[in-house]
């Protein structure tokens, strides 16, 4: 039936009883939407299956599903027995950062909002991550970023959004152990990154029921709509490289190799520590310390952001960062004064690609920077030399600033025809803050010279005392004075040794002027 038609007590009964079993029929023919056929399916399997994964390909209707279904179960799902005792639902949504949890969660409230009957049954205003139910029932976004703190949470149905980009840590010792008392259902759905646990789940799980939903077979795409999609590969006259295209719109699982700064080698640099922002009520105190700025400039729809590395320790760490969005040049170059007036930095390296008139801007504020014109092989250099720090772990990160890590993380590269390397990222995702951190990152005391991606890498100590790049570097997190005499003492160790007993090649040269001998 139709709910614009007037109402019996009897067909409202029939109508809410068949809301109630079956959420096509709800999105249907109470939120009045039009699903494809995998939107279907993949409602269908989130009532019925323990175990739902959904390969999804960009713009074919992911989030506007999930959100219906979570509706329909805020309404309708009848909770679960824990101990003999009835508990409401209780729905958890998690992505790998808050903010898209928020973007999927603005759906949700959306059509709340926009449905006068749903919004009375609303217990209490929503907030900005929870709405709770009359009935009891309740849904909740949390972070699944491994610099956020999600343990502790219980919950009947769990939804993964943007699962190829969780950590499997965060997967398996976070989300997991909150369906463990409830028995719940698990939803991971997401467009494909590399071989991690969303890969598993898709290609190894037998318990999972798997739905993949590539560009060409959706079902709300006509012909015209796939020639433009298709139009949008590098290869094609578009902009997209190949493997992007593959992963977003073919639901094709990548090489973990196109990944610039894989997982592995930047979470163990991930740390618990103060730092700063433009929001912060002062910035960080900066002593006597030495420090590099880099600073990647807004363009169309990118914010600006400033980066501050201290580099008079090892191992380095970012310790402030600034964003802006639309902020005119004018005000970006005050600011910029503020920090090089309060940092004192030996560099500040700024993207100056089409952008001329900043040196002159800086010059009458009597800041005098480093113009970085971005082209491939300067990219290149950049991101060698930020590799490096991070294979080494001589670069830190706050785990504070989530939306760094993940943007370091999903930075991908492809080799050109011409052999040369070529960065981008996911198409819905920005990659200022990490540039801003390369440029920061290229006044660090480190020579990279004859390494890059693909070669192999050795870290040469302090003094030049060459050390496997299998040694364990727990050393490094000692105080300076004690890492110094340590560093020297291994160095007098070594003077007799032959350096052609230690085979192998390239080494990272750490020049030790800044913070060799004693200090304080």
């Amino acid at each position: 039936m139709n709910i614009d038609q007037k109402l019996t007590k009897e067909n409202v009964a029939n109508f809410i009883d068949r809301c109630s079993d079956d959420p096509v029929y709800f999105i249907k023919h109470f939120l009045k939407m039009n699903p494809s056929v995998a939107q279907e399916e993949l409602v269908l399997s989130m009532k019925n299956n323990k175990n739902t994964v959904g390969v999804w390909a960009r713009q074919t209707g992911k989030s506007t599903a999930v959100s219906a279904f979570v509706v329909w179960k805020l309404l309708f799902g009848k909770g679960v027995i824990i101990n003999g005792v009835a508990q409401p639902e209780t729905i958890i949504v998690a992505a790998p950062a808050f903010d898209q949890t928020k973007l999927l969660f603005n759906k949700i409230k959306n059509f709340i909002l926009n449905n006068e009957l749903i919004f009375k049954l609303l217990r209490e205003d929503m907030t900005m991550d929870q709405i709770v139910m009359k009935n009891g029932n309740s849904a909740k976004i949390i972070s699944a970023s491994p610099t956020s703190n999600v343990r502790g949470h219980s919950a009947s149905c769990l939804i993964v959004d943007e699962g190829g980009d969780v950590d499997d840590d965060v997967m398996n010792a976070k989300l997991m152990p909150f369906l463990t008392t409830t028995k719940g259902s698990l939803t991971k759905i997401g467009t494909p990154r590399s071989r991690n646990n969303f890969y598993i789940s898709v290609y190894e799980d037998p318990k999972a029921n798997v739905i993949i939903q590539p560009y060409d077979k959706c079902s709300f795409y006509d012909d015209a709509d796939r020639a433009r999609i298709y139009g949008l590969r590098s290869d094609q006259g578009g902009t997209t490289p190949i493997p992007l295209w593959e992963q977003e719109y073919k639901c094709i699982f990548s090489d973990s190799a196109s990944s610039a700064f894989p997982s592995e080698i930047v979470k163990p640099c991930l740390t618990d520590y103060v730092f700063t922002t433009e929001l912060s009520p002062e910035i960080i105190p900066a002593d006597s310390g030495d420090y590099a700025i880099g600073v990647d400039l807004a363009r169309e729809r990118d914010s600006t952001v400033m980066a501050v590395i201290r580099k008079d320790c090892i191992p380095y760490k970012v310790v402030h960062i600034e964003t802006y969005i639309h902020k005119p040049y004018t005000a970006l170059m005050g600011r910029m004064k503020i920090l090089s007036d309060h940092f004192n930095p030996s560099a500040i390296n700024v993207d100056q690609t089409g952008e001329k008139g900043w040196g002159d801007l800086a010059a009458e504020v009597g800041i005098a920077i480093n113009p970085i014109i971005f082209g491939l092989n300067e990219k290149l250099s950049m991101a060698d030399n930020l590799r490096v720090l991070f294979e080494k772990r001589l670069l830190l990160l706050p785990k504070g600033c989530e939306i760094l890590y993940m943007q370091v993380i999903h930075q991908q590269y492809e080799t050109t025809p011409y052999g040369k390397k070529r960065f981008y990222h996911p198409s819905d995702e920005h990659d200022d803050h990490l540039w801003a951190l390369a440029l920061a990152g290229m006044s660090t005391d480190i020579d990279v010279t004859g390494m890059g991606f693909g070669a192999p890498h050795h870290f040469s100590d302090a003094l030049g005392a060459t050390v496997p790049i299998g040694r364990d570097h727990s050393e490094m997190y000692l105080s300076l004075k004690e890492r110094d005499q340590k560093v020297i003492k291994e160095f007098q160790a070594d003077q007799n040794r032959n350096p052609e007993d230690d085979p192998g090649s390239d080494s990272v040269v750490v020049n030790t002027k800044k913070w060799s001998g004693s200090r304080e």
